[in-house]
């Protein structure tokens, strides 16, 4: 017999607190990972001479909210980027190969320069990729 006022362990009620609690953490952990990449696109960028990212892209609100940026539902996990003609001036972070859910990407008409980072060969969710006008050198990932 069950005493009354203790939970077992294994009711319904605490498996579905224990998955939905770390299925909570997990997912944000992941979006912590997009956040994380996106934070350091933009360290890399060294003149923006908008000043969108500067003012937009901030820490305090969230990514999928940022100018260019889309994301998926519910994931919120980045999907799309699209900087084109903002006259940016860098890099681009190797950290952007960890946005794994990528579908599209277009940074055309700017002036990025040096090498595309290795690891976008890893997108496998990319379907368009737009660095036209750029100052980039080197070849683009096997995976790609």
């Amino acid at each position: 017999m069950r005493s009354q006022g203790k939970m077992n362990v294994f009711s319904p009620h605490v498996s579905i607190f224990f998955w939905v609690y770390c299925f909570t953490s997990m997912v944000f952990s992941i979006n912590l990972v997009d956040k994380f990449a996106l934070i350091a696109l933009k360290a890399h960028i060294t003149y923006d001479p908008q000043g969108i990212l500067a003012t937009n892209w901030s820490t305090k609100t969230p990514h999928c909210s940022w100018y260019g940026i889309s994301c998926d539902s519910p994931q919120e996990r980045v999907s799309a980027i699209n900087l084109s003609n903002m006259g940016l001036e860098g890099t681009i972070a190797p950290q952007i190969g960890n946005l794994s859910l990528l579908v599209s990407l277009d940074l055309s008409n700017n002036y990025f320069h040096s090498t595309l980072p290795k690891d976008i060969g890893k997108w496998k969710a990319l379907q368009q990729l737009n660095l036209l006008n750029n100052k980039l050198v080197g070849s683009i990932a096997e995976g790609i």
